[in-house]
């Protein structure tokens, strides 16, 4: 008996999508509990596709996140503001009246309560209002930022030849533990544990402290390989078993 499980990447090298989906093979053994069969073999169908809803006049994408378990994405406008687009509800809601220079050429990220943007070793925090409050100039490249389970800022950054994770204090810009891991490409909110991590070898849950990880899939014996120059977009997993 095997067990099937469906699987989409979210990942843009011009701020478009690369979606993948696949099954595990019929003859792949069965998955034991928080590890994935090593004879396990999946096939994979890759397609470009665009956003599922229609940019309006002199709209641009900024960046796409997952906000407790919805994705949304960030627009400017010919305006000049920063909008929300809201995918569930096929809603544009506005953030703010002008979008702040600082999120210029930076990846973006938002709590509910501040907004994060960094890029290579900076990382700029606001407030809803979009003033400046504080800024960490990290040791090293940030990959990926996201929000955990236990709903703190992590910041997944490159140490020697892997990366390691690391809790982000937001009012004193300083940054605490050290989960060390192979490889990451992006993180994302976990679902079994506090960090959902994708990585070259493939796709798990980690908890932070203990390092103990729970895989959701693994790449070998399949057509998909995370590419490291692709623009990193977000990472969730569905109720349904889906990782986005």
């Amino acid at each position: 008996m095997t067990k099937r499980k469906w699987f989409c990447l979210l990942l843009s090298a011009v701020l478009s999508l690369t979606g993948c989906s696949g099954k595990e093979n019929e003859s792949a053994g069965k998955n034991q509990a928080g590890s994935i069969a090593e004879e396990g073999r999946y096939d994979f169908e890759i397609t470009e596709e665009a956003p599922n809803f229609s940019l309006q006049s002199a709209e641009t994408i900024l960046g796409a996140q997952y906000l407790e378990g919805e994705r949304i994405w960030f627009l400017k406008n010919e305006e000049g503001q920063l909008l929300c687009y809201h995918e569930d509800r096929g809603e544009r809601e506005l953030l703010l009246e002008h979008v702040p220079a600082v999120f210029t050429g930076r990846k973006l990220y938002m709590d509910g309560e501040n907004f994060y943007a960094y890029n290579l070793d900076k990382l700029t925090v606001l407030d809803t209002e979009g003033n400046e409050e504080n800024t960490l100039y990290a040791e090293e490249r940030i990959i990926s930022l996201c929000e955990s389970r236990e709903g703190s800022i992590v910041l997944a950054m490159e140490s020697g030849s892997g990366a390691v994770l690391k809790t982000l204090d937001v009012e004193s810009s300083t940054l605490s533990g050290a989960c060390m891991i192979s490889d990451c490409v992006g993180i994302g909110t976990g679902t079994e544990r506090e960090i959902l991590v994708v990585d070259r070898t493939g796709a798990y849950d980690i908890d932070m402290k203990s390092g103990e990880k729970s895989w959701h899939m693994k790449w070998n014996g399949t057509s998909y390989s995370p590419r490291g120059d692709r623009f990193w977009l977000a990472a969730g997993m569905g109720e349904d078993g889906i990782l986005e």
